[in-house]
């Protein structure tokens, strides 16, 4: 399984797009979110992989992150950016 991570960004209008091969699934704004203390969103999003051991991407708000098959070991979730405040 594989997981992303979007955090802190603003405004709410962010959809993410996990993809795995040939397979895409897509989390909507509507699941963003909402922190009451900083008034920032965060979405995440879970992809089931199937035992496949091809390229995951995350893509939020115009960025993408890339997680080679090699490398996927070293994640149990995969943080998209730090900081996407608008």
């Amino acid at each position: 399984m594989a997981a992303c991570l979007a955090t802190d960004y603003f405004p709410k209008s962010y959809n993410m797009t996990m993809s795995v091969g040939d397979k895409e699934e897509t989390q909507s704004e509507s699941n963003a979110l909402l922190s009451i203390i900083d008034r920032s969103y965060s979405l995440f999003g879970f992809f089931t992989t199937q035992g496949t051991r091809e390229e995951i991407s995350c893509a939020v708000g115009g960025e993408t992150k890339e997680f080679p098959a090699a490398d996927q070991s070293q994640y149990s979730c995969i943080q998209v950016e730090d900081n996407m405040a608008a």
